[in-house]
């Protein structure tokens, strides 16, 4: 990712310059319209070029910013139909993808330009003939950077050091924290979430009910576990269903106490099945306090997002922690967790199931 310190050292090599140009495409695609405004972000390879360079000097942040995406616009522009539609939809440039946020909503309007579902333009796949690209949303972006390195003048030029320009960002805080990306919803990173709980073997999860990652027969992960031939630790934390604390958030979200802990008591039933119907070591706790954070949780990344009032957690922002030398946020989650899951109730009714089953 192109969310690092701007360099000014010259580029020589020409897959060097490919190489940065392509992480920073890659970075405007996927902050440049989303949560992030573009002008935040840390673009050096695309910094270098002379027309930036020479915007940056003449009319600061903002015409240094234009003549970012001037150069990325010119170089979709340049391909022939359907890739020009593709990558302009994919970038944000079109007039149909321009005021959309979500990356996936403009993946999903790029496929469509190629005759391909969103799935299928985002998947790894090895069908790309060249074999030269990872996935077809991978061939679009680098064919837009290969644009913008034939067509630019990429050098070493210099940007000016006061601010605005440094080469530090709100950017840079964010990731020397640890957080390695932010996501609009949980669908938005479903297709990491699976890809992580594939080749995962521990699992934790700090949920209210669990229905939307487990529960539900269309929850994310529901069909994965029943189906994975790997056993994997799965460590689940849920709300007390007769808690006062489930009644607050009942409230929080306009049901009534009573649907609201049929609820959580569905989650858990539907998790005691996949225990029995799984080769998976699930362990059950329940805690009993106000519920705040949300946490899918797998050995070295936690996706976190929080319960507002009003609103279900899989609809928040969630956030990739990862550890990060200095960082705090991923060692401050997995304590939590562990402080949590350690003084969590054990779920009797489970215990009870599986010492009648033993006998």
């Amino acid at each position: 990712m192109a969310l690092v310190e701007a360099r000014t050292a010259p580029i020589v090599d020409s897959a060097l310059v490919l190489a940065a140009l392509l992480d920073d495409v890659t970075a405007f695609a996927e902050r440049g319209a989303g949560f992030w405004r573009i002008t935040e972000l840390a673009l050096p390879a695309l910094n270098s070029l002379s027309a930036v360079a020479a915007a940056a000097r003449t009319g600061g942040r903002n015409a240094r910013f234009d003549a970012i995406e001037t150069a990325l616009e010119n170089a979709a522009n340049a391909f022939e139909s359907p890739w020009r539609e593709a990558a302009l939809d994919h970038l944000g440039f079109s007039t149909r993808a321009r005021h959309i946020r979500s990356l996936t909503a403009r993946e999903d309007l790029a496929a469509k330009q190629l005759t391909f579902d969103g799935r299928t333009y985002r998947r790894r796949t090895a069908d790309l003939r060249d074999g030269r690209f990872e996935s077809w949303r991978m061939k679009t972006l680098t064919r837009v950077a290969e644009e913008v390195m034939r067509t630019a003048d990429v050098g070493p030029a210099e940007l000016p050091t006061d601010p605005p320009y440094s080469s530090s960002s709100p950017i840079d805080g964010l990731v020397r924290a640890g957080i390695a990306a932010v996501y609009e919803t949980q669908a938005e990173a479903e297709e990491e979430l699976l890809r992580l709980l594939a080749s995962s073997a521990r699992i934790d999860i700090l949920a209210i009910r669990g229905l939307g990652i487990v529960g539900l027969n269309a929850a994310l992960f529901r069909r994965p576990l029943l189906t994975s031939p790997a056993a994997k630790t799965i460590r689940a934390l849920f709300l007390t269903p007769d808690s006062v604390h489930a009644k607050q958030r009942a409230e929080e979200t306009g049901e009534s106490a009573a649907s609201f802990a049929q609820g959580i008591a569905l989650g858990l039933a539907r998790l005691r099945e996949l225990k029995r119907h799984s080769p998976h070591e699930i362990d059950i706790r329940l805690y009993d306090e106000l519920p705040v954070w949300r946490i899918i949780g797998f050995e070295d990344v936690a996706f976190v997002s929080t319960y507002v009032p009003g609103r279900e957690g899989q609809l928040s922002h969630m956030f990739k922690i990862v550890p990060q030398e200095g960082g705090v946020l991923y060692a401050a989650f997995t304590r939590m967790f562990e402080r949590m899951f350690d003084a969590g109730a054990r779920d009797l009714e489970e215990s009870e199931t599986s010492s009648g089953a033993s006998q």
